[in-house]
């Protein structure tokens, strides 16, 4: 049974419901390890060996350690749209020297986050899709071009020049792939993403793991890698899960910020912006 549900999950590039289960495969990989040294019938223990490769190849290698970039640093953040503990959240952010601020769940009542930030980071964008939802960006270099907001909650994003060349930043959060009705979101995003020229760099609540058919959707369309090592950012039910994280073209560091009053921690890359 658990074998089954590890290979279900690779089918999360056709349909939501495995991008789901895919939840659990290194707990499932875990699981098997014990199945695999346990198991009598030699056709049995390789069954198990196959979905421990499977869920490890797949799943375990994101957590391990990058070299930085060094072009850029970006801190991402899902504020928890209640949240008043924001202002320790500032602190932080300028304390690191990130270049780039990309917010979640930016509501009503945090919004006032970004004019905290507006002395540091004096470029900003916001896209508002509900009282609680909104998406933001705030950045040191100036915005040049023409903002862009996703028709539904997906991604807000902006043109920088960096190095002479032009770079997207790209804040986003995507509602759960199911049992959430989240398909035209993730459309949205991938419409938008498409039409992106440049280099791009994407972070915030994906909802979903980082081995997911969901994220290699984006990273594919992108031409863009994983920062890590990936960690767990949210608990579900106690359960940790890597919801949040950073896409570069050439991946690079990542490590995890405190709470600060929202159910998400943060994550700060230092990316590489370029491939050779």
């Amino acid at each position: 049974m658990a074998g089954t549900l590890v290979i279900i999950g690779f089918l999360g590039q056709f349909h939501r419901v495995p991008d789901t289960i895919s939840i659990g495969r290194p707990f499932v990989g875990l699981f098997c390890i014990a199945g695999m040294f346990a198991a009598r019938p030699f056709w049995l223990k390789m069954a198990f060996a196959f979905v421990v490769a499977a869920a490890f190849f797949t799943a375990v290698r994101l957590l391990l350690p990058q070299q930085p970039g060094g072009d850029l640093k970006v801190y991402a953040k899902n504020l928890w749209f209640a949240n008043t503990e924001f202002p320790a959240l500032v602190d932080d952010i300028e304390a690191t020297g990130a270049d780039a601020v990309m917010l979640q769940e930016v509501s009503d009542r945090n919004i006032e986050v970004l004019s905290l930030l507006e002395k540091s980071y004096p470029y900003q964008h916001f896209c508002r899709f509900s009282s609680w939802s909104g998406i933001a960006l705030a950045s040191r270099h100036p915005i040049q071009g023409e903002p862009i907001c996703s028709n539904s909650r997906a991604i807000a994003a902006v043109p920088v020049v960096i190095e002479n060349s032009k770079v997207w930043l790209v804040s986003v959060h995507i509602p759960w792939p199911w049992p959430h009705d989240s398909l035209n979101n993730e459309i949205d995003a991938e419409r938008v993403l498409t039409d992106l020229d440049g280099a791009l760099v994407i972070a915030g609540d994906f909802n979903s793991m980082p081995w997911s058919g969901r994220v290699g959707r984006i990273a594919s369309l992108t031409n863009t890698r994983l920062a890590g090592p990936v960690r767990p950012t949210f608990k579900l039910r106690h359960v940790p899960l890597p919801l949040d994280f950073v896409l570069a073209p050439g991946g690079g560091s990542q490590e995890i910020r405190p709470l600060f009053g929202s159910d998400h921690a943060g994550v700060l890359a230092n990316i590489r912006l370029w491939v050779p």
